[in-house]
């Protein structure tokens, strides 16, 4: 066989929707701007921003599971559970049954990291660019 005969292989000369939509060759020049949407200062700010927003953790108290910022976790404890000495049990300890931890939904235990980027709270960029005509 030649190579005519290429398993799997269809070649349609003509597309019948060329006449109507054309074929391409018009967008195959465009000349699109070597210049970047945002000035050399706002690029710096920008990274500058993303090194601190990245540089932002939670802290985890391991007494009352309470996940958040500034918790001033020492040893595991938070402030909180450091400064309450509880009488028999710590106010927000699991042992009293009202400790402020996050339960994730039985829907949403199990995602995959894909479904997880999908649903997550995200800071997108997007250059806009526009020309007349």
């Amino acid at each position: 066989m030649g190579d005519d005969g290429a398993e799997g292989v269809h070649i349609e000369e003509v597309d019948e929707f060329d006449e109507v939509f054309g074929n391409g060759a018009d967008f195959m020049d465009i000349h699109l701007p070597g210049d970047p949407a945002l000035s050399a200062r706002e690029t710096v700010l920008l990274k500058k921003l993303d090194e601190k927003l990245n540089a932002i953790t939670f802290q985890l108290c391991d007494c009352c599971l309470e996940e958040g910022f500034d918790l001033n976790v020492v040893d595991g404890t938070c402030s909180r559970c450091r400064n309450n000495k509880g009488d028999p049990v710590k106010k927000w300890s699991s042992e009293n049954k009202v400790n402020p931890a996050l339960e994730v939904p039985l829907c949403l235990r199990g995602l995959t990291d894909m479904e997880d980027m999908v649903i997550a709270r995200v800071k997108s960029y997007m250059q806009d660019r526009w020309t007349k005509g």
